[in-house]
């Protein structure tokens, strides 16, 4: 695989490279290979522990089917960067997922909040306006989805 070759490379040359390994990572998840994917996500934490390897941890974790860790690890993601959208979704369906119905409703009225704060600065940022489309449809309020995709 190319990508691969020259991401081996990077971290060949700079083994303390938290972002090359992070990116392997990436590689390998998307590739389904889920065993070098966690080796090389562990190692860019071990590095450094930031919000993109965080998450990245809780993606892996959610892919293999261990929701109880992927929330726990997107629980940590979400202390060091609350405003990410993405995540809170994730989160929200994650708790969905394993029962936790009001855990997941407030996770999803959190990530709404954020989104539409993020819209007093831009009004017509097509990413929050988006983001406020699925969360309003993930709640049920159809008709407040449909005019803020409108709006994007």
């Amino acid at each position: 695989m190319y990508l691969e070759r020259h991401w081996l490379e990077a971290v060949r040359l700079n083994p303390g490279h938290a972002s090359a390994r992070r990116n392997l990572g990436i590689l390998y998840l998307s590739s389904k290979r889920f065993a070098e994917a966690e080796r090389e996500i562990q190692e860019s934490l071990k590095i450094r522990r930031n919000h993109a390897g965080v998450v990245l941890l809780g993606d892996l974790l959610a892919e293999t089917g261990h929701d109880r860790e992927a929330i726990a690890t997107y629980e940590e993601s979400l202390q060091v960067a609350p405003a990410h959208y993405r995540t809170w979704s994730v989160l929200a369906a994650l708790y969905r997922k394993v029962g936790r119905h009001e855990d997941a409703r407030r996770t999803f009225q959190q990530g709404l909040e954020l989104a539409e704060e993020a819209l007093t600065a831009n009004p017509r940022d097509p990413e929050c306006l988006s983001w406020c489309a699925f969360y309003h449809a993930t709640m049920g309020a159809a008709p407040r989805a449909r005019a803020r995709a409108s709006e994007a």
